[in-house]
């Protein structure tokens, strides 16, 4: 019996748009070192203005509030300062590798053999090369860094949370599995419509630039009417896929703007009688609420970077599969001559 060769087909990844970065993993490591700084001190914002509120509604001394707001700002400032570093870092980085990835898919088409170009159109293959590796490095790469930097500001968020009260920070949880849950199936959906929305978007190219280039034969036989209709059922079908996209997307933003509120008014509601019983200080409860609002921000911003990447990578599987495609024919001598040949011919 033959054994069935396994069908290769690679799909668009974070780890293999990473291995085409290794180039500038320097740059990148001094990014994450300046996102770590940046992390560290939003988190500390919160946890030092809780402390500013308990000097002053407990012990009312104003030499310990003169020697704490400038800690508060000073923290602040070095925030700001860390947080450009590291955007205008990533920028650069993330630019770089948009630069890698349109050379290596532009390499990959020149060393095809040329059958290939028979079977694959020239307006799929320049809308792959234009629209989709846009797409894919600038998605990537903004959400990446924006993603890093919600995931570490959640866990310094998750310490100074669970420092200040336990139970409190039990209640904040309630949501936490709803949101993943909603995150990863509307992550999954929104990658379908986006590929096919791609798919969709690239045939229509193909037919207005196989219009555009036989401009003529089109003229002589009147065919005017009927390549804009071709060219507008494709793009019936590009806002079809878009419309779903909308739907979608608003169940899940109501869904997502919902819960976190619902969960602010019971830490509000539990932390007040905390607050009340004795077992918690003012400026505590403040500095949590602030914390619990960061988490929200942060899951949302998880979610939502989760989405921009799912559709990023939707856009990306024709590029890797064209980057990853091995010629049926390695070009040597032969296929040179032959293709030398049909020019002289024409």
């Amino acid at each position: 019996k033959k054994k069935k060769k396994k069908k290769t087909n690679p799909s668009a990844s974070v780890s293999k748009l990473l291995k085409l970065a290794i180039p500038d993993i320097s740059w990148m490591l001094t990014a994450f070192v300046a996102l770590l700084i940046a992390a560290v001190g939003q988190s500390m914002i919160p946890y030092l203005t809780g402390q500013i509120i308990n000097k002053v509604a407990g012990d009312k001394d104003i030499g310990e509030l003169r020697s704490a707001t400038p800690m508060l700002a000073v923290t602040a400032a070095v925030t700001a300062v860390f947080t450009a570093l590291r955007g205008s870092i990533f920028t650069l980085t993330m630019a770089k590798l948009n630069v890698r990835v349109r050379n290596e898919f532009f390499k990959s088409l020149l060393s095809q053999e040329l059958g290939f170009f028979d079977t694959h159109k020239t307006g799929d293959i320049t809308s792959r090369l234009s629209a989709d590796t846009t797409k894919m490095s600038d998605q990537v790469s903004l959400n990446l860094n924006v993603l890093i930097r919600s995931v570490v500001q959640s866990c310094g968020v998750l310490f100074f949370m669970f420092r200040l009260s336990v139970r409190l920070s039990l209640v904040t949880f309630v949501s936490v599995p709803c949101v993943v849950v909603l995150s990863k199936g509307y992550g999954a959906y929104y990658r379908t419509l986006t590929k096919a929305g791609q798919k969709t978007l690239a045939s229509a190219n193909c037919i207005a630039e196989e219009s555009l280039s036989a401009m003529a034969t089109v003229k002589s036989f009147a065919a005017e009417r009927s390549e804009a209709r071709d060219y507008a059922k494709k793009l019936d079908k590009y806002y079809d896929v878009n419309v779903k996209m909308a739907v979608a997307y608003t169940v899940y933003a109501v869904l997502f703007t919902v819960l976190p509120n619902l969960v602010t008014a019971l830490v509000l509601f539990y932390g007040g009688k905390l607050v009340i019983e004795g077992d918690l200080q003012p400026g505590d409860l403040v500095s949590f609420m602030l914390f619990q609002q960061n988490l929200s921000s942060a899951f949302n911003t998880i979610g939502n970077i989760w989405t921009g990447i799912s559709g990023a990578l939707g856009a990306a599987d024709k590029v890797f599969e064209y980057i990853a495609r091995k010629p049926k024919i390695v070009p040597g001598k032969k296929e040179g001559a032959a293709a030398a040949a049909a020019v002289v011919a024409v």
